[in-house]
């Protein structure tokens, strides 16, 4: 349906064109004879057809139709064909459908598009796709057709005992015949300049309309009368196998052709548009009639029994013989650049129409695109040049090829050009085009690829986290062993060193006792005792603080300023520094072994800062962010020197790389920045993920919310 729509949106532009060609004088020359034109012929016996051929017509798309006499169903085939110069197609019906019959009578090319199928058990149209077949002339035998100048399309149907004669307007259909005056029916068909329809008969004609019909007796006309045409002074010349007849005044006279020639059985006229008269005879071949003189052609011929003429056009004369076709044209007129038409398109073996906006399925792997000329002037040596656009860089040039393969297009839009070059060289620059376009197939389209780019960054942002809480893992590994060391030796220096210390210190008090009597040994040994006494009270401090280590608790602010303030206590009163600690953001809970380190590293910088800067103001900044926490101390000192910043501290010093190393062990970051006589600024950082205290359920909460 959609390659007939664009065949039918096409016919408007070609016939406008092929008008223009007319007023421009697309006739053959008037003065030459019928031997002086260039002849074409194609033979029945060459395979041309598969049967005589019955008629001729040629549609406004500029396709030649040929109905032959061909009654067999070839694979479902019909006698109808299609001929474009070069290829004569076999016509098939749509699936499900078929004509009256396969043989073919008559046909008729109406100006709105439609082929008008004439067949020897009934009439049937072609028009957009659409096959319609007429009920009141079923069984009848379509011997001839016309359109007359209102659109109105005359059909007369052979039967017996009565024929038919109707009239076809739109979905109208309006019989003469039944009450027997047509006899067995009309045997031809003409409408004069006046407007006047004849109807031909077997013993006469009629003056159909307008008005009245009136009916003209030839009693000894048993062969009947088969074409009409006007003569040069306004009669009417009709003829059969009794020679040709005039109409003149209302009175019949017998008519003759200028020269000396026999008696003519004349089958077909044609007037061409110079005024030239062409004659279609039984067993005589053609004889042309033109500027007072007249020549016969019957030699060169398919067959010497003409049944059809026809005017295409181009101006070129078609004769249907019993033996064939032929065709004679100008020799002069060769500046008529071809039309060109996209036919079809085939994908992977399936015809589609060659319309617009045409979309075809995923996976085509074999794209074929037949196209071809709309001209019947030698179409053995017409040029083509034709471009993909998007697939082919440049016009390709073929000869006579009608036919292009395309392999493996990727899915998108496309536009197909198709322009036509006669033998003289002459481009039709317009062309033929044609868009269509090929569907992706679901891992082509865009949202498929935006899928995988996004499941990909999924998988990579998921082995990001797998890596991140191994990492994380392995690091609580880590503390919870340090944590299990400190436990056990705060254990053992409980459960050991402690108690026999204890256990010395009670002899060393029943030692004093024995002493009494030596004064100044009692008192020596008494403040070893209370020395004694002193270092197991700070072991008990140290075992209290390795066991405190191993507790959560949030305590990095309030030891750090305690810390600050029991430093600035110690200094005089005129170079005591202000000292102040600021938090950002919500307190976090620390890993108690990472708590100590972090609190040991700024503890040493904090007391470097008291005890070298020489600073009026210390600061210490601590940030408990989403992804790290930051601490940082910053002074207004004199700050420190560059080389010992380049050597990674002083020598003999210990203080600044063993912040480093305490950084390395947590996982951090520690950056130094000092200038001389401008402080120095210490800065600690350290990922979330380590050292905020989090037990392994609520990690694993957070890894799925995130990832949801």
């Amino acid at each position: 349906m959609g390659r007939v729509a664009y065949l039918v949106a096409l016919t408007a532009t070609l016939s406008s064109i092929l008008l223009t060609w007319c007023d421009r004088g697309l006739a053959l020359d008037p003065s030459l004879d019928v031997s002086q034109y260039v002849h074409d012929s194609w033979k029945v016996q060459e395979g041309f057809t598969w049967a005589r051929i019955n008629s001729i017509a040629q549609t406004p798309d500029g396709y030649l139709w040929i109905g032959t006499d061909d009654a067999r169903s070839v694979a479902g085939g019909t006698g109808l064909y299609r001929f474009d110069g070069d290829r004569n197609i076999r016509w098939e019906p749509p699936p499900g459908q078929q004509l009256p019959s396969n043989l073919i009578s008559c046909l008729l090319a109406a100006r709105d598009g439609t082929l008008w199928i004439g067949t020897s058990n009934g009439l049937a149209s072609w028009r957009d796709g659409k096959l319609t077949h007429y009920e009141g002339l079923a069984k009848f035998y379509i011997f001839t057709m016309l359109e007359d100048r209102g659109g109105t399309v005359w059909v007369s149907g052979i039967g017996t005992p009565t024929g038919r004669l109707c009239a076809i307007q739109a979905s109208s259909v309006h019989c003469y015949g039944e009450d027997g005056n047509l006899g067995i029916g009309v045997m031809g068909l003409y409408e004069d300049r006046k407007g006047n329809l004849w109807a031909a008969m077997v013993n006469g004609f009629w003056r159909w309309k307008p008005g009245p019909p009136d009916f003209y007796s030839m009693p000894g006309a048993m062969d009947g009368i088969r074409a009409f045409i006007e003569g040069d002074d306004g009669g009417l010349l009709f003829t059969g196998f009794g020679g040709i007849k005039r109409l003149m005044n209302g009175k019949i006279e017998p008519y003759s052709v200028p020269g000396n020639l026999q008696p003519l059985r004349v089958m077909r006229m044609l007037r061409d548009r110079d005024g030239g008269l062409w004659l279609g005879t039984w067993d005589g071949g053609i004889v042309h009639v033109h500027q007072g003189r007249t020549d016969a052609y019957s030699n060169g011929l398919t067959g010497i029994d003409v049944v059809a003429l026809l005017e295409d056009h181009e101006g070129d004369i078609w004769a249907a013989t019993s033996e064939g076709l032929d065709r004679f044209r100008d020799p002069a007129f060769k500046t008529r650049p071809p039309p060109a038409l996209i036919e079809q398109i085939k994908a992977d073996g399936k015809t589609y129409d060659a319309s617009n906006g045409l979309r075809l399925p995923a996976h085509v792997r074999d794209l074929a695109i037949d196209y071809t000329t709309l001209t019947l002037v030698a179409p053995d040596k017409i040029h083509f040049r034709y471009k993909l656009e998007g697939q082919d860089p440049n016009w390709r040039e073929v000869v006579d090829d009608r036919h292009v393969q395309y392999s493996n297009l990727p899915p998108g839009d496309y536009h197909f050009r198709v322009t036509a070059c006669n033998s003289s060289g002459v481009w039709n620059e317009a062309g033929a085009s044609l868009d269509f376009s090929i569907a992706p197939a679901y891992y082509q389209t865009i949202w498929f690829r935006l899928s995988c780019v996004v499941a990909f960054l999924g998988l990579l942002v998921a082995l990001y986290r797998l890596r991140l809480r191994r990492l994380v893992r392995q690091f609580n590994m880590t503390l919870e062993a340090r944590l299990a060391e400190r436990t056990r030796i705060a254990r053992e220096l409980h459960d050991t060193l402690l108690q026999s210390f204890q256990g010395v210190l009670l002899k060393f008090h029943v030692v004093t006792y024995m002493l009494t009597d030596r004064p100044e040994a009692q008192k020596s040994l008494e403040s070893v005792i209370e020395q004694a006494r002193q270092a197991i009270t700070e072991g008990r401090d140290a075992v209290q603080g390795l066991r405190s280590s191993t507790v959560i608790k949030n305590d990095l602010t309030c030891a750090l300023a305690q810390l600050g303030e029991r430093l600035a206590a110690e200094q005089n009163g005129q170079n005591r520094a202000a000292f102040h600690v600021d938090v950002g953001g919500v307190s976090r809970d620390l890993h108690p072994i990472l708590r100590d380190e972090v609190c040991r590293i700024a503890s040493e910088s904090i007391r470097n800062a008291f005890h070298h800067s020489g600073a009026s103001r210390i600061e210490v900044e601590i940030s408990y962010g989403e992804r790290q926490l930051r601490v940082r101390i910053r002074d207004n000192g004199k700050g420190i020197d560059p080389k010992v910043l380049d050597a990674g501290g002083r020598a003999g010093h210990h203080g600044l790389p063993g912040m480093h190393e305490r950084t390395q062990l947590v996982g951090g970051k520690l950056a130094v920045w000092s200038e001389l006589d401008s402080g120095t600024e210490v800065e600690l950082t350290i990922p979330a993920s380590s050292a905020y205290a989090k037990s392994l359920a609520a990690r694993r909460s957070m890894f799925w919310k995130k990832g949801a």
